[in-house]
């Protein structure tokens, strides 16, 4: 089969499909650079042949103009010149006609990894990675880290995510954990490090850590403690049952904003969830919700702030205020 006739396939594949699905096709299809003139008078006569066809495709018109407000969900310091509604719009397309790819269980391919081996685990699982000096690495659902060790050191960038390091004792080489720009470095102890869009986590469960931010002064962290470093700076305080309660099942979070909440969520769901609207993503959420049920923590949302829905294929869900 050729290129055309693949890009051409949403005429054959509506025949088969709801008019939900038929529409995404088509409107993919359409806003794709490709679409012929055959492509837009077959579209015309399905749009034609039942009025939820057109009800449909208006629907994911107004999505694609409520894209516009959507919030970039990328990390800051990962950001390029990139219009919203285009990093938004190619998720949805993407994502809506199930182009995924599958877990990363080795090293990451494409991604520049000079001589470090990464590690990423799939959605709605954990994954503990036994490291070669006798430490562990445990990702939390959908984490992706690249560890390098050398003989002087050893080193984990965490680049989407949690993780907790359990490092085991050598003074010669320490044990590091950096996220955007912050370093936690311990020499032999338990400690979580959490990447968020506009923050960077360190949490201690056992003896010392030090953080360092370009900039700043050190701080030393021992057991039960906390740091968050923001654009605002470096804050200390202690540590809670939020830190590690993902690594038995629970997602626990106090005083966050939503935003934060839907990306720990969607480390755990299949599909994608979306916040529309420039105000819904600095909402402030507590709560303690299990990770088994990934739907039930994003009804039970849904209802507590009074969020309205949109469905779509793939597992896409849109959130705007009801």
């Amino acid at each position: 089969m050729s290129d055309r006739s693949q890009l051409s396939s949403p005429r054959k594949a509506v025949l088969a499909s709801s008019p939900r699905e038929a529409a995404l096709a088509w409107f993919v299809r359409l806003h794709s650079g490709d679409a012929s003139r055959d492509d837009h008078a077959a579209f015309a006569l399905w749009a034609d042949a039942a009025p939820e066809h057109r009800q449909e495709y208006a629907r994911l018109d107004q999505v694609w103009e409520d894209l516009e407000h959507l919030p970039d969900p990328r990390p800051a310091q990962r950001r390029r010149r990139l219009h919203r509604r285009a990093l938004a719009g190619a998720a949805l397309c993407t994502l809506a006609l199930g182009i995924a790819a599958g877990p990363l269980t080795g090293p990451f391919g494409p991604l520049p990894l000079g001589d470090g081996v990464g590690y990423a685990a799939a959605t709605g699982q954990i994954r503990s990675v036994p490291l070669p000096d006798g430490s562990r690495l445990v990702l939390e659902a959908g984490s992706r880290a690249v560890v390098t060790y050398s003989p002087d050191r050893r080193h984990v960038e965490l680049r989407e995510g949690r993780v907790q390091a359990v490092v085991a004792t050598d003074p010669a080489r320490p044990f590091e954990v950096t996220s955007a720009g912050l370093t936690a470095r311990a020499l032999g102890t338990a400690y979580t490090v959490e990447q968020r869009q506009d923050a960077t986590i360190v949490a201690v469960q056992e003896s010392t850590v030090e953080v360092r931010r370009d900039g700043q002064p050190p701080q030393r962290l021992t057991a039960g403690q906390r740091l968050t470093a923001s654009a605002a700076g470096m804050t200390v305080d202690r540590a809670s049952a939020a830190d590690t309660a993902w690594q038995n099942g629970h997602m626990v979070f106090e005083d966050v904003a939503l935003a934060d909440v839907i990306a720990g969520l969607n480390r755990w769901r299949p599909g994608t969830v979306l916040l529309l609207g420039p105000d819904l993503a600095a909402r402030r959420v507590s709560g303690v919700f299990d990770t088994a049920s990934p739907d039930a923590i994003l009804a039970a949302l849904t209802a507590t702030l009074g969020l309205r829905q949109t469905r779509l294929p793939g597992g896409v869900v849109l959130l705007r205020q009801g």
